[in-house]
């Protein structure tokens, strides 16, 4: 509902990821404890209480969308064809079909290659948690300190939006990810559970907060069902494609070299897609856009009689939202 709403409800979606957020921290530690006393009692590994767990779960789940007057049907996210340009999008031409911009294909790419390093800290660093010893416990720790960290500043999205903006945090997350690989690398050598703890915390920075920063780096030239659409688009490219890659290129080099290898050159490619990124969009996208919202104001100055104006004070730029005055 938040993602159709558009930009104007960027602290609403922040907040609402909240909510995951919080039972992402309660129950890896209890999920851990359960598996770790299992095992000890059956002396060999019993994930059994996860998955019943997360079973117990989904029953509960199912059961509340049947029970509560959720809203479900054809209209819920139906296209706005409204001829009313101050609930559309910016004007746009409603007979427009979801085409392919420059816009739309280098994001995709970011989003791939985030996930390619999301990839790598989500499937190779239990195996190293487990090479120094780590219990189940710890593990389920590890990934609740990740969303407790995240929770203030999903509190205050729409504020990190507005003011930093999403290429940055976009930028700040390729940078998180090379820190935090960067550190894991030296893990064989420095076999101390305590030296995985703040470059673990760093994953705040790679998932919660960057999907924020993605969903409203799309959303500033779509419509409602457009954005939509590019919310599962990201979803396929950075869970899906980048999975695919990271996996195949790391566990390759890891089964070549060594792990820290793999570790320290993702980090190396996190650290100059970081500032690659940077500067493509401070010195290409940004003027582009900027120069693409002009003209459109020149063509809507002569049928909209002067509303042309309100349309570009009011347009998101790099995340930011400058409320229109009226004389």
């Amino acid at each position: 509902m938040f993602v159709a709403d558009g930009p104007y409800n960027r602290g609403a979606y922040g907040r609402s990821r909240m909510v995951p957020a919080i039972a992402l921290v309660i129950f890896p530690p209890i999920v851990g404890s359960l598996v770790d006393y299992f095992s000890e009692v059956a002396d060999s590994p019993d994930y059994s209480p996860a998955y019943f767990l997360f079973a117990a779960c989904e029953l509960i789940a199912c059961i509340l969308i049947y029970a509560l007057p959720l809203p479900v049907g054809g209209n819920t996210f139906r296209y706005d064809l409204s001829s009313d340009y101050s609930i559309r999008n910016y004007g746009e031409d409603p007979s427009r079909k979801f085409g392919i911009t420059l816009e739309l294909v280098v994001i995709s790419i970011v989003t791939t290659f985030l996930g390619t390093a999301w990839s790598v800290s989500q499937v190779f660093d239990p195996l190293l948690y487990q090479d120094i010893h780590f219990t189940h416990l710890m593990l389920g720790a590890s990934q609740s300190t990740v969303f407790l960290f995240a929770i203030p500043f999903l509190w205050v999205s729409k504020n990190l939006i507005q003011n930093i903006g999403e290429s940055n945090l976009i930028s700040t997350a390729f940078a998180f990810h090379s820190l935090h690989l960067a550190g894991l690398s030296f893990t064989d050598e420095w076999r101390f559970w305590w030296w995985s703890t703040p470059f673990e915390t760093m994953k705040a920075f790679t998932v919660p907060l960057l999907w924020l920063a993605l969903v409203a780096a799309v959303e500033h030239d779509s419509s409602k069902g457009k954005r939509i659409a590019m919310h599962y688009l990201l979803g396929v490219t950075h869970f899906g494609i980048g999975r695919i890659l990271g996996c195949a290129v790391v566990g390759f080099v890891a089964e070549k070299y060594s792990m820290s290898l793999s570790y320290r050159a993702m980090s190396v490619f996190c650290l100059v897609m970081s500032v690659l990124y940077l500067l493509f969009h401070h010195c290409f996208m940004k003027p582009r856009h900027r120069k693409k919202m002009a003209e459109r104001c020149a063509l809507q100055r002569e049928s909209v009689n002067g509303s042309c104006l309100l349309l570009v004070e009011t347009m998101p730029v790099n995340g930011r939202i400058v409320p229109a005055t009226q004389s």
